[in-house]
């Protein structure tokens, strides 16, 4: 490696091995977690369709631009999704 290759990559393992030590959450973070306030759910149900609209007119894009797969690929799917 060369020294400024080591300069770089000091500092993203460094940040890497923060994302490891995490806190766990309260009583009250979970509690607005599985009951969020009314704002949060308002904003949830403004973007939901039209983040579901997207998705389907994503889908229905690149279904367009797919191919079938092979049985034996499919049959191996179907194996998969049985387990």
């Amino acid at each position: 490696m060369t020294p400024k290759l080591n300069w770089l990559a000091l500092p993203c393992l460094l940040l890497l091995a923060g994302c490891f030590f995490v806190r766990a959450p309260t009583a009250e973070e979970l509690a607005l977690l599985d009951n969020p306030p009314g704002y949060v759910r308002a904003k949830q149900d403004l973007l939901a369709p039209l983040a579901l609209q997207w998705l389907n007119e994503t889908e229905a894009n690149l279904l367009d631009k797919g191919r079938l797969l092979p049985e034996a690929d499919v049959s191996v799917a179907r194996e998969r999704w049985a387990m």
